[in-house]
C-alpha cells in the first residue's frame, strides 16, 4: 500500500510547509499546524480509524488546527483533562473539514468564533455528566458547522449538512443524531442564537448562486423575485432555502429557458417537488407575472442597463408603496 506524504494544506491548499521544533508541519499560509498527514491513493477497504475522502483516505486524527495549541497553552481547557482536548480537537477538525468541503473560507476571528461555541458546548456537556463518543462528536459538528454558518451569513440548510456528515465524511450514523445534538448546542448557545439574524431567502440565493457560478444578473431577479414575494406574503410558513431555490429557478427559466430544479435541490437541500410548487406559487402571481415579463424583454433585447434600471426603480417603488401601507394600517387597540 503506497502512502505519500502531503505536500498541500489541506485548508487553504498552499504549499509553503515548514516543519516546527516539535516535528509538526505548519501552514504559512492559514497558520493550520499539520501532523504526520499521509494520504493512501490506493482502492480497498477503508483502513482503521480513517475517514473516506472520495477515492482517498485522510488519517483524520492527525489534523491538528493551529488553534488547539493556543486553546492548551492559554489553559481554556485544562491540560490534564485530555478527553476534553481531544474532542475539542476532533470536532474542530471535523467542523473544518466541513468548511472547506462547502468551499467556505472563514477569517481568524471568524475561526476563534467556532472554536469559542465548542469550548462551551464541552464544558456545559462535562457539567451535565454527558459522554462524548466518536458519533457524538460527528453530531456535535454537523450542529456547530449549520449554527455558525447561520451566525456569520453564509447559512447551509441542515439537510446538506446531514449529507455531508452522513454520507461523504460518514461522522454520524442517521439524521436523529444531529437532530439531538442540535437541540442541546441550541439550548448551550441560546444567548448566540437568539443574536444572530436568522437566514433569509435572499441569504440562501447568494449562497446557493455561488455554488452554481450563476450570472449576476440572473441572481439580481431571483433577489428581485424573493423580495416581491414576502411583500405579497408568498413566504410566510415556508422556509427561506426553498423560496431562494424557487426564485432562482424561475428567474433560470424565463432569463436562460434553463430548467435546473435537480441542482438547485441538491445544493439547496429541498425536493424537486418543492421547488415545483414554489415555482408555480410564485408564477401564479400578478405582480411577479408582470415584473417577469418586463425583465425577460430586456435580458432577450440585451438591454442590460435597462433592465437594471427597471429593477431599482420597481424594487424602490415596492418598498415606498410597503412604507404607506405600514404608516396607514391603523394601530390596533
Amino acid at each position: 500500500m503506497s502512502e505519500e506524504t502531503i505536500k498541500k494544506c489541506p485548508y487553504c491548499g498552499s504549499s509553503d510547509l515548514v516543519e516546527d521544533q516539535e516535528g509538526y508541519l505548519i501552514c504559512t499560509q492559514c497558520g493550520a499546524i499539520i501532523s504526520d498527514i499521509t494520504f493512501d491513493t490506493t482502492y480497498g477497504q477503508k483502513p482503521p480509524g480513517r475517514t473516506q475522502t472520495g477515492t482517498q483516505y485522510v488519517k483524520a486524527r492527525h489534523l491538528i488546527p493551529a488553534s488547539v495549541v493556543d486553546v492548551e497553552e492559554k489553559r481554556l481547557i485544562s491540560p490534564d483533562t485530555s478527553s476534553k482536548l481531544k474532542n475539542f480537537k476532533t470536532i474542530l477538525d471535523y467542523c473544518m473539514q466541513m468548511l472547506y468541503h462547502l468551499g467556505v473560507t472563514i477569517l481568524d476571528d471568524q475561526r476563534k468564533l467556532l472554536e469559542s461555541y465548542i469550548l462551551k458546548v464541552l464544558e456545559r456537556s462535562s457539567k451535565d455528566g454527558r459522554q462524548i463518543r466518536r458519533t457524538t462528536t460527528g453530531a456535535l459538528a454537523t450542529a456547530l458547522t449549520h449554527i455558525f454558518l447561520r451566525k456569520i451569513g453564509k447559512p447551509k440548510s441542515l439537510k446538506v449538512l446531514q449529507k455531508l456528515a452522513i454520507d461523504k465524511f460518514r461522522i454520524v450514523r442517521n439524521s436523529r443524531q444531529i437532530s439531538k445534538a442540535l437541540h442541546f448546542v441550541e439550548l448551550v448557545l441560546k444567548d448566540e442564537v437568539a443574536k444572530s439574524r436568522f437566514a433569509t431567502a435572499e441569504d440562501f440565493i447568494y449562497s446557493i448562486a455561488s455554488e452554481l457560478n450563476t450570472p449576476s444578473i440572473i441572481v439580481r431577479v431571483a433577489e428581485a423575485i424573493s423580495k416581491i414575494a414576502k411583500v405579497e406574503k408568498l413566504t410566510l410558513g415556508k422556509a427561506p432555502n426553498g423560496i431562494a431555490a424557487g426564485a432562482l429557478s424561475v428567474a433560470y427559466k424565463y432569463l436562460e429557458g434553463r430548467q435546473i430544479r435537480s441542482q438547485l435541490a441538491t445544493i439547496a437541500g429541498v425536493s424537486d417537488v418543492t421547488i415545483r410548487y414554489r415555482e408555480m406559487e410564485l408564477e401564479e402571481n400578478p405582480k411577479i407575472r408582470e415584473f417577469l415579463r418586463i425583465v425577460a424583454d430586456y435580458y432577450r433585447r440585451q438591454e442590460y442597463d435597462k433592465l437594471h434600471a427597471f429593477i431599482d426603480e420597481y424594487l424602490e417603488k415596492l418598498e415606498k408603496e410597503t412604507e404607506a401601507e405600514t404608516t396607514t394600517r391603523p394601530a390596533s387597540s
